[in-house]
């Protein structure tokens, strides 16, 4: 006889399953029963005087070889939901690939470079994201965003992969960089470099969802051409702020001792 094992619903444990339920066969309805000694399971064909059992789940998995058995507990009408079918090899194959998926969106997260930290980071956190940028600790929230991605995996892999959430990364990247700012009440979305108006958010509406559906109109598909446009003169900014650093730099040409990793510098 095979054996075979079946994961009981929290709502069953330690209680008697009940030895008798109606079963659709053929067209019609049946009462099922489960008695002593017998593999008969259809009432009308059982001994007038045969005695029932019951089956006690005490237990979270329940095991069993008997046919007759099995056959019973797959015919109740909640087989598939409170009880279902349980196959070790298979469950551990299952958490080893969910595991495996895990570790791949962690090394994934901890590769984001900075503009990618502010942008999942708004997404996800909103306005406590804002106060790490401003506060420049991007290392704090690529912290937070890591520890987020080991807890919540599939929101995580949801929020940067899923395609229908490529705009509303992209009005969060526009936040999270400074290009656009949201009022501390959430009700409004200004430039960041002049404070200008850009849009009232309605009610019952989030400001980063606002902003999407508001990219949408023909208004706010000109403010996000503009949004871009400002984006790369940022950028371009910032290099040749990095550049004039990079330069001042060069003029320096004071030897500085190396500390090679393990062993600690020697003052001479």
């Amino acid at each position: 006889m095979a054996l075979k094992s079946y994961l009981i619903d929290d709502n069953l444990l330690r209680m008697y399953m009940s030895p008798k339920h109606e079963v659709k066969k053929d067209g019609k309805t049946v009462m099922y029963r489960l008695i002593q000694g017998d593999s008969e399971l259809e009432l009308k064909k059982q001994p007038e005087n045969a005695e029932t059992r019951t089956i006690y789940f005490g237990q979270k998995i329940f095991t069993t070889d008997d046919v007759t058995e099995q056959q019973f507990i797959e015919s109740k009408p909640y087989y598939g939901t409170k009880i279902k079918h349980y196959d070790p090899l298979a469950e551990t194959t299952k958490r080893v690939a969910e595991k495996k998926k895990t570790v791949n969106l962690l090394k994934e997260v901890i590769g984001f470079d900075d503009d990618k930290i502010r942008t999942v980071g708004y997404r996800l956190f909103g306005r406590t994201a804002l106060e790490y940028i401003k506060e420049g600790n991007l290392n704090g929230l690529h912290d937070e965003l890591i520890d987020y991605a080991g807890e919540n995996p599939e929101v995580m892999q949801l929020k940067i992969d899923d395609k229908e959430n490529a705009e509303a990364l992209y009005a969060a990247f526009l936040v999270a960089s400074g290009v656009l700012e949201v009022s501390i009440d959430d009700r409004h979305v200004v430039w960041g470099d002049n404070q200008s108006r850009v849009y009232s958010v309605p009610n019952g509406t989030s400001a980063l969802d606002g902003l999407v559906e508001y990219f949408k109109t023909a208004e706010g598909r000109e403010v996000k051409k503009e949004a871009s446009l400002r984006v790369e003169k940022k950028a371009g900014e910032n290099a040749s702020k990095k550049v004039e650093v990079d330069e001042d730099n060069s003029e320096d040409t004071t030897e500085v001792p190396v500390r090679k990793p393990g062993r600690p510098a020697v003052n001479k």
